[in-house]
């Protein structure tokens, strides 16, 4: 495993948060999409079922932009890493979509992950994303 993979892993599991800043963890959302169009297309959904809107998160972007870089660096596609880890946060994932309206529309229209967008328990949002492969975290 290299340095930044280890790094990277660190914040997905919470033991480190220091190495990974909110600039790193938008740059490979910004390529379809600001952080922001997430969280509107989220809050807005909330708005629907009466949920407060939740706020992007330093902590929360960092780790689900490691977990997207884990899952792509690493080969899988799971809520449990190779490890036998998972998140400590509240998680949706999703590949293969081209767009955030797409993934955000495939995870609104599966009830189980429709169910953490719009879960009253959650205040905060973070979202990854590395090659299609997309990540949101929820505390």
């Amino acid at each position: 495993m290299n340095k930044l993979s280890a790094l990277e892993r660190m914040a997905v599991y919470g033991d480190s948060l220091q190495y990974m800043d909110l600039e790193h963890a938008q740059t490979l959302i910004e390529i379809n999409g600001e952080p922001d169009d997430m969280l509107d297309m989220v809050n807005d959904e909330r708005a629907r079922y009466g949920a407060r809107p939740l706020v992007l998160s330093q902590e929360l972007m960092c780790s689900a932009q490691a977990k997207s870089d884990d899952m792509y660096n690493r080969d899988y596609y799971s809520h449990v890493d190779p490890d036998g880890n998972r998140s400590r946060y509240a998680e949706n994932i999703a590949m293969g979509q081209a767009t955030l309206h797409a993934v955000f529309e495939a995870w609104r229209t599966s009830s189980g992950h429709h169910a953490n967008m719009i879960d009253r328990r959650w205040q905060r949002l973070g979202i990854g994303y590395n090659n299609r492969l997309w990540t949101q975290h929820f505390s």
